[in-house]
């Protein structure tokens, strides 16, 4: 698991130190689809935008073939196995996809934000929470979409 405290010490103004995968929509990342009742909306700043459902085949039910997530997480998402990754959603529960890709595919130390947006959300940039917003804000993986 991550903490708040965790991301905040891997994030500042700039970006991130650390792969963070925000695996909500694009328009949850992007702060247009504004689920919750919270202060803010957008992304942690420096996440890139993987959504989950990219790697779920739909016709089949089921993971993407693992040459399938190869492709989106290692190759077009820039992933290494030996970087700390954090994957996080709106409350943790889609991240666990991300968090489970990974640990399948040898990641050492990859992580599920606890809190996710819901809990970001809800902080302040003046005491390090940085956060970004709007179109162009940020990078989207969109292999599958």
């Amino acid at each position: 698991m991550a903490t708040r405290e965790f991301v905040a010490e891997n994030v500042d103004e700039d970006g991130a130190a650390i792969p963070i995968l925000d695996m909500r929509s694009p328009a949850e990342y992007r702060g247009e689809d504004q689920r919750g009742d919270l202060d803010r909306f957008g992304h942690v700043t420096g996440a890139t935008n993987l959504n989950f459902v990219q790697s779920i085949d739909d016709e089949a039910g089921r993971l993407r073939t693992p040459e399938e997530l190869e492709t989106l997480w290692i190759d077009d998402a820039g992933l290494s196995p030996d970087e700390t990754a954090v994957a996080y959603c709106q409350t943790a529960i889609r991240a666990s996809v991300g968090w489970f890709v990974l640990d399948q595919f040898g990641f050492e130390d990859v992580r599920n934000y606890e809190g996710s947006w819901a809990d970001w959300g809800t902080l302040s940039e003046d005491e390090g929470y940085y956060y970004t917003t709007g179109e162009d804000s940020g990078t989207i993986v969109d292999t599958f979409a």
